[in-house]
């Protein structure tokens, strides 16, 4: 099983029919993926130089070159927020754009972490966590054979 199949298979539930954001999406290989059971799909990243061009030609797909700290998104635009092998990348900012998340996600939105790299997984442990405890927010842990995932209900 390709490893984003097996990821979605975790989160397949959450995306249907479902407005999508996926943050620092790299190649978009996710979104296209997601973009099979989701309404629709928006991915953002600051280059997009390694996007696919089957991301750009998708029907149900936007990508938009944006910074996560500042999303220029309305107000409760998205149901579900995914940071696919992304938080190494975001870490450092991670503070702002959790704020940034919580803006633009619906009523009952969700964020997902989904990590497989092992970078993800230690920044998991050192930032994520903590930040999600400090927070008192409400979210759950996962662990599967290659990933882990954190789920945060808003």
């Amino acid at each position: 099983m390709r490893r984003i199949t097996e990821a979605l298979s975790q989160i397949v539930h959450s995306i249907e029919c479902k407005d999508v954001l996926e943050i620092a999406c790299g190649s978009g290989e996710f979104s296209f993926e997601a973009a099979q059971y989701a309404r629709s799909v928006t991915c953002i990243d600051l280059d997009d130089s390694r996007l696919l061009p089957s991301v750009r030609n998708a029907e149900n797909i936007v990508f938009l070159l944006m910074d996560a700290t500042n999303l220029q998104m309305a107000v409760d635009s998205v149901d579900v927020i995914v940071f696919y092998n992304a938080l190494a990348h975001v870490e450092n900012e991670l503070e702002k754009i959790l704020n940034e998340c919580y803006k633009v996600l619906r009523k009952r939105g969700k964020l997902y972490f989904i990590s497989s790299f092992g970078i993800d997984k230690i920044a998991v442990e050192a930032t994520l966590l903590p930040m999600l405890k400090k927070r008192e927010a409400n979210f759950s842990l996962d662990q599967t054979k290659n990933f882990i995932i954190v789920q945060i209900g808003v």
